[in-house]
C-alpha cells in the first residue's frame, strides 16, 4: 500500500483549510503524555503488546522537536507530526461528545 505525497498534501490542505474556515486558529492539546507503542509491535495485530514494551510519549516534546527538525532525520518528524495530529483529532472528537 502507498499514498502519493502530492495527494497527501492536498488532503492535508483540505483538512487545515476546513479548520481555518470554521474559525480554528490553533489546535487544543490538553493532554501532554500518551502511550507510545514501538513500531516493532504496533503493526502486529496478532499479538497483544507487552506492557513492558510500552513507553510514554510527550506532545510538548514532539512539538518542540518539530520546531527544531533541522538536524533530525525526516522519519522522526513524521512520527512527531502524527502524534500531534492524533492528539488534536482525539481532542476534537472528545469535545463533540
Amino acid at each position: 500500500m502507498s499514498i502519493n505525497i502530492q495527494e497527501l498534501k492536498e488532503i492535508s490542505a483540505k483538512i487545515f483549510d476546513f479548520l481555518e474556515k470554521n474559525g480554528k486558529k490553533e489546535l487544543d492539546l490538553n493532554n501532554d503524555l500518551y502511550w507510545y507503542i514501538p513500531n516493532t509491535i504496533c503493526y502486529d495485530p496478532y499479538n497483544i503488546p507487552d506492557n513492558k514494551k510500552l513507553t510514554l510519549g510527550e506532545i510538548s516534546s514532539d512539538i518542540e522537536n518539530l520546531r527544531n527538525t533541522n538536524n533530525q532525520p525526516i522519519e522522526y518528524s513524521l512520527i512527531w507530526l502524527a502524534s500531534i495530529l492524533r492528539a488534536a483529532g482525539d481532542e476534537m472528537m472528545n469535545n463533540k461528545k
